[in-house]
């Protein structure tokens, strides 16, 4: 009867519900073995139950700490185009600190972008640092220009003021010269009168 039985079957006594395995293998040539098994269904049930309970907490916990570890991961592999994005916004902004350089670890593509980046930034800091020797060389070239104005309107203020004293000069000079002349003229007059009144007193 029992070769004939294989698989699991349910059945019922004593208003219980059980299950009974049965399984013919073969062993040592020909010889047939049985294997037969037979429990209460409530058992298997609350075996299974609990197998599932600890499979979901084990489920749970691996997956928690999967989400760990990857976002871990994706915060580690981020990291470099956060500090590229920093560094793009601050150079828009025209606030950004040109000393600073991104960090270069690999040779793909980020990195390469890290390089191209690195390199822009030096060449501004370059420029930039021509920029501000040129405008101090501007600077001083005005600051020299300023002070060669201020010398030449010190010397046309000079020059005006001995040409105003030499006016000044030539104008009483010729003030000088009108009054001897007129005083030469006077004398003239005189010196005819007196001799006039001579020349007749004689006669």
């Amino acid at each position: 009867f029992l070769a004939t039985l294989s698989g699991v079957f349910k059945y019922s006594k004593d208003n219980k519900v059980g299950l009974f395995f049965s399984q013919s293998f073969k062993v040592l040539g020909e010889q047939k073995w049985h294997l037969t098994l037979e429990t209460d269904e409530q058992i298997i049930d609350e075996a299974l139950k609990e197998a599932w309970q600890q499979l979901l907490m084990g489920g749970g916990v691996s997956v928690v700490i999967a989400a760990m570890i990857l976002i871990a991961t994706l915060g580690y592999l981020f990291r470099p185009i956060v500090a590229l994005k920093k560094v793009v916004i601050s150079l828009s902004s025209g606030d950004c600190d040109l000393t600073q350089r991104l960090p270069v670890k690999n040779n793909d593509d980020l990195g390469q972008i890290a390089k191209a980046i690195n390199e822009f930034i030096s060449n501004l800091q370059l420029m930039m640092k021509e920029v501000s020797e040129s405008s101090d060389q501007i600077t001083h070239s005005l600051n020299l220009v300023h002070d060669q104005a201020d010398s030449n309107l010190n010397k046309l203020n000079s020059h005006a003021l001995e040409t105003e004293q030499v006016v000044t000069a030539m104008t009483e000079m010729s003030a000088s010269s009108e009054s001897v002349a007129q005083s030469t003229v006077s004398a003239s007059e005189f010196t005819q009168t007196v001799s006039g009144e001579m020349t007749q007193s004689q006669q």
